[in-house]
């Protein structure tokens, strides 16, 4: 039995744009602040060094990340998105195994669905982060606006995105061996167009 796959037209686009953007940013304020616990043990807590220290140089930081993830968002799941007719959602497995996982979160990045429901190359989950980095260099200090630095961060995007794909592949089975499947939170994968394998 095929599941019908639901066409995104502009309005839900903006709709998992924003879904996408708040839910990231808390997940990466997250990121942000296990980085700065696992950076102060090997003394790398003043990074980049051109925000200085203190609670302002700390805002800035945070500032930064959390304007490079909102037009990471914006691009890659609006604007490349509705260019190039592509679906920014991600699908969890209906029965996940790690490896098979592991193999489905990374393939998740070069690989997504068309507004049809076929799998297509990911053009708007690349070309997003990559856009997304390239305006974070307005407001970056200046040692960060090298091509070295920013194919760094976009490489640490992509990384984060494959740990991300993990976490939404399983959330679902939680949700259910916890037995919080009635409060109606998160999308049973058979019933949301998600591949059965």
């Amino acid at each position: 039995m095929g599941i019908r796959h639901i066409f995104l037209s502009c309005t839900p686009r903006i709709d998992v744009l924003t879904t996408n953007a708040s839910s990231r940013n808390v997940c990466r304020f997250g990121k942000r602040l296990a980085e700065r616990i696992a950076r102060r043990g090997i003394g790398r807590r003043n990074n980049p060094e051109a925000y200085g220290q203190g609670w302002d140089a700390y805002g800035g930081r945070f500032g930064a990340s959390l304007a490079r993830s909102a037009s990471s968002n914006f691009f890659g799941d609006f604007v490349f998105a509705s260019i190039f007719s592509q679906d920014p959602r991600f699908f969890p497995e209906s029965k996940p195994t790690f490896w098979g996982s592991v193999k489905y979160s990374a393939e998740r990045i070069v690989i997504t669905r068309n507004d049809p429901g076929k799998d297509v190359f990911n053009t708007s989950g690349l070309l997003g982060p990559l856009a997304g980095e390239a305006l974070a260099n307005v407001c970056l200090p200046q040692s960060e606006q090298t091509v070295g630095k920013t194919a760094e961060r976009y490489a640490i995007d992509l990384a984060w995105q494959i740990g991300g794909n993990m976490f939404r592949n399983y959330w679902p089975t939680f949700f259910k061996r916890m037995g919080l499947n009635r409060l109606k939170v998160i999308p049973n994968p058979g019933e949301s167009g998600a591949p059965t394998k």
